[in-house]
Formats: structure tokens, sequence, C-alpha cells
């Protein structure tokens, strides 16, 4: 694994850990187990790697692609609190693109170094 690759993970890992949890305490953990179980892949990696089966996994998880739906609008949402606007990114998973993830990896990772994770709920 590149070190780029490794960086957007662990910025993917950061990212979806504070979403997940701030749905549910301890949520992102439940849903990585599920998805190892599933994908063989943690839920990071797997987006990356196998953004369509991460989207299948979802809709297995959470039971339909309403409550997909639901999750990309409540990410879209989280993510404006650290003024980065994207939308459709778990939508874009089901015909296996990734391409807004990364960029908003990207994103998440500068404005974690620049501290803008102090003070946000």
């Amino acid at each position: 694994m590149t070190m780029i690759m490794r960086s957007i993970i662990d910025s993917l890992e950061a990212l979806f850990s504070s979403f997940f949890s701030s749905i549910a305490p301890n949520l992102y953990e439940v849903l990585n187990f599920h998805c190892k179980k599933h994908t063989g892949m943690n839920f990071a990696e797997a987006t990356l790697k196998n953004p369509k089966l991460t989207y299948e996994f979802l809709v297995k998880f959470f039971d339909s692609e309403m409550a997909v739906d639901v999750l990309d609008y409540l990410l879209s949402n989280f993510l404006k609190k650290y003024s980065i606007r994207a939308y459709g990114i778990l939508k874009s998973f089901k015909s296996g693109d990734n391409k807004k993830l990364i960029e908003v990896a990207k994103l998440y990772s500068k404005v974690m170094q620049n501290g803008g994770g102090k003070d946000r709920d």
C-alpha cells in the first residue's frame, strides 16, 4: 500500500469514525466489524478499493437503500460544519465511483491538520 493511499485511509477512518459516532456511539466500530466480515476489509479501505461492494454492504447492513440515502444526506450535513460541500458521496458508490470521497478525505485531512475539528459539535 502506498503512503498516499495509507494517508487517505487514515483520513477516512477519522472522518467515518467521527461521522458515525455523531449518529450513535460506537456505530462505526460495529459497522467496521461487519464490513470486515462482509468484504474482508475495514470500512475505510473498502470504500477506496471496492466502493460498489461497500454500497452493497451498507444496503445490507442498514436494511435498505433508503437508509443509505438518509446516511448520505446526514454525511453531507456533517461535512458542512467543516465547510466541506459534498453531496451524493455514498450514492456514487453504487456505480463504483469514489472520486468524491477521495476529494472529501483530502479536504477533511487539511481541516483537521489546521485544528478544524476543535469545538465543532
